[in-house]
């Protein structure tokens, strides 16, 4: 049995199909590397899927199963590419409302302990203390502060922080009641002051 050759009008809505899911999965990868050097790169590697016009059957089959390889390869690299997004956006995600989760009116908690734990991380840094009361008993607390960037601008680096360090630390308290608050004001072992986010931070 003879196959039969695609007409005009399908083999330009295969190629039309074909060209648009190439230039949008060109855009994603451009659009996705950040620096300079790695979209030179990516424009180096663009392809582009070429217009066939079978002369012959064995041509026309030939076509028309190339033409359909090539459609799946862009399915899989645009399936591949929104996962490979979706996971570089995760910590956007993480980021959060400090009014959502701080009772920013409420009255503050002021807390003096024992730095167990600086974490000097995107999209925010944590401080966790052993905080001990007058009867010897420790209550383990967690302080959050702003993101690395803006803590070096506040006057802190990774090694602000170490553990065994009592520090003092006020800032509004969890909404939810638990040993959480936003450090807003510090006082570091040398008896610095400095602030853990920005003194006007409300958000």
């Amino acid at each position: 049995m003879r196959s039969k050759l695609p007409s005009s009008a399908e083999e330009g809505k295969a190629d039309a199909v074909a060209a648009a899911g190439v230039v949008l999965v060109n855009k994603i990868i451009l659009l996705t590397s950040t620096t300079p050097s790695a979209r030179a790169k990516v424009a180096s590697e663009l392809f582009v899927l070429p217009r066939s016009h079978p002369s012959s059957a064995e041509e026309g089959i030939s076509s028309r199963n190339n033409r359909r390889l090539c459609l799946r390869q862009v399915r899989n690299l645009m399936l591949s590419i929104i996962l490979i997004v979706a996971a570089l956006e995760l910590p956007v995600f993480a980021h959060h409302s400090f009014a959502a989760v701080f009772d920013m009116l409420g009255t503050p908690a002021k807390v003096t302990g024992t730095v167990t734990r600086f974490e000097f991380v995107n999209p925010h840094g944590f401080v966790y203390l052993d905080v001990k009361d007058d009867a010897g008993n420790v209550t383990k607390w967690k302080f959050e502060v702003t993101n690395p960037n803006a803590l070096l601008r506040l006057g802190w680096t990774k090694e602000t922080l170490k553990a065994g360090d009592i520090v003092t630390v006020e800032g509004p308290r969890a909404k939810d009641g638990t040993n959480f608050g936003m450090g807003r004001t510090w006082i570091l072992p040398d008896g610095r002051q400095v602030f853990g986010n920005s003194p006007d931070v409300v958000r």
